[in-house]
């Protein structure tokens, strides 16, 4: 006799209170989405993230076949949880749906990256960079937000509609194990290598700490970040090296730890440099060296297989092929990140800090970075007119963020569904959950690299704790 699996309700800690908005809701999978908020999220944050992020992923993943009817996403407690609806009937044929949008798009998506999309993006950057924020009038601002507004949600369209390169790795991985037998760890080897603009990044940064004279060194080493900052605009020297750096903020500043807007840049924030600096110091070997010992490693690896193939004609042409495409992912990759998910976004605070600030000349807010604190209709009835006082509505959600900070949140709520085999691409991409440890000692997390490494742990939850 065989048993049909059946939904099974999750249970929800005393400690966390959950309040359904439909009973419908309670029957859904829902999924704390840490990768883009791995804390409490801020209203701001949140209704950027229904507008633009959800819609665009929605649509990314219709556009690869994938099974779905809709997105949804909810603010649990000031946690973020999406949930993915399914459609039964597409299941079928899901499979051979994304198989098309690869073969349509998947295999030249970077060409369409540099063609089509990345100068829509870099259009969209300088309009916020070269703004005249502080000389606009309301009305000129007001019409800024809304085009941020709608600006970012074309922005995350563009981030989703790569979605069919994503799939390149698990590809070529699974090619690689048919054709040759090898790991996927192996195939994944073959990859690196390519100039990215993450590696120009850390690889400008790493020269400019380096080359930094001794004494800038040595503060940057032995100071935390705010008081090493103060020190060197304290001397000739120091100052010297801040414009240095104040150059290097201008092209790889606008970046952040997050999707929130309530996260300063490195240009707001030049101590989140100097954290980084201080790292870079302790590390031997240039990034870009490395990149380019890394490329060395990956042809070496495909020459060897590519001699394993020589008999066989039509496999080394897929090999090959293949080589080729993938090779191209961690720069669409990377490249992306840099773009929309770093340089957008940190910039999208800028029209919403102006506004802020006209919120605290007007005694609507205390502090422009409060902003965050409101929903965009707030934002909109100010400009509309609306000087509402809202310092104590801020200081009351500041106060439940700062409540839930230090809360690890369930990672599923609402009703787990039957068993389902992981998609490739979300289980290469996203990793297969770990069972967690019962020992409060150990930690377990999934593997990334070679060999087996003993040394004392420790938990680093900011790069100033470093």
């Amino acid at each position: 006799m065989t048993v049909t699996p059946q939904p099974i309700p999750i249970p929800v800690p005393e400690d966390f209170p959950v309040r359904w908005d439909a009973p419908e809701e309670a029957q859904l999978l829902w999924m704390w989405n840490n990768t883009h908020f791995p804390g409490p999220v801020s209203p701001l944050g949140m209704d950027l993230m229904r507008l633009a992020v959800i819609p665009g992923l929605e649509k990314g993943l219709k556009a690869m076949g994938a099974p779905l009817r809709e997105i949804r996403t909810k603010r649990v407690n000031t946690f973020c949880y999406v949930s993915m609806v399914l459609d039964p009937d597409l299941l079928p044929t899901a499979e051979e749906r994304m198989q098309a949008a690869i073969r349509d798009r998947g295999f030249r998506i970077y060409q369409l990256w540099l063609e089509q999309w990345q100068p829509e993006v870099e259009a969209a950057i300088q309009r916020l960079r070269s703004f005249d924020y502080r000389g606009a009038t309301d009305v000129q601002l007001a019409d800024l937000v809304d085009w941020a507004v709608a600006a970012d949600i074309r922005m995350w369209e563009i981030h989703f509609e790569l979605m069919p390169g994503f799939y390149l790795a698990p590809l070529f991985k699974e090619a690689c194990a048919r054709l040759l037998g090898v790991s996927g760890l192996e195939a994944y080897e073959m990859m690196q290598g390519g100039f990215n603009l993450s590696v120009d990044a850390s690889s400008r940064l790493w020269r400019l700490a380096h080359g930094a004279p001794a004494e800038v060194k040595e503060v940057i080493s032995s100071l935390p970040a705010p008081q090493a900052l103060a020190r060197l605009r304290e001397t000739d020297t120091g100052r010297a090296f801040l414009v240095e750096l104040d150059r290097y903020l201008y092209d790889y500043g606008w970046r952040s730890g997050g999707l929130d807007l309530i996260e300063p840049s490195w240009v707001e924030e030049p101590t989140r440099a100097i954290d980084n600096m201080r790292l870079l110091l302790r590390v031997d070997v240039d990034p870009e060296e490395e990149q380019r010992r890394g490329a060395e490693r990956a042809e070496a690896l495909a020459n060897r297989h590519r001699a394993a193939l020589a008999n066989e004609p039509e496999k080394l042409n897929e090999f090959n092929f293949l080589y080729e495409v993938v090779k191209q992912y961690p720069q669409m990759q990377e490249n992306h990140n840099i773009y929309i998910d770093q340089t957008w976004r940190a910039l999208l605070r800028l029209p919403f800090l102006e506004t802020g600030r006209r919120m605290v000349a007007r005694g609507v807010l205390a502090e422009a970075g409060d902003i965050v604190y409101l929903s965009l209709d707030e934002i909109r009835a100010f400009f509309a007119g609306d000087a509402t006082a809202r310092q104590a509505t801020v200081a009351e959600r500041r106060a439940e963020m700062a409540r839930w900070q230090a809360y690890v949140p369930p990672a599923l709520l609402g009703t787990q569904p039957p068993d389902a085999a992981l998609d490739a691409f979300w289980s290469d991409f996203l990793g297969v959950p770990v069972e967690p440890s019962r020992d409060p000692k150990v930690v377990k997390g999934i593997g990334a690299a070679r060999g087996t490494a003993t040394g004392t742990a420790r938990v680093v939850r900011s790069l100033a704790e470093t």
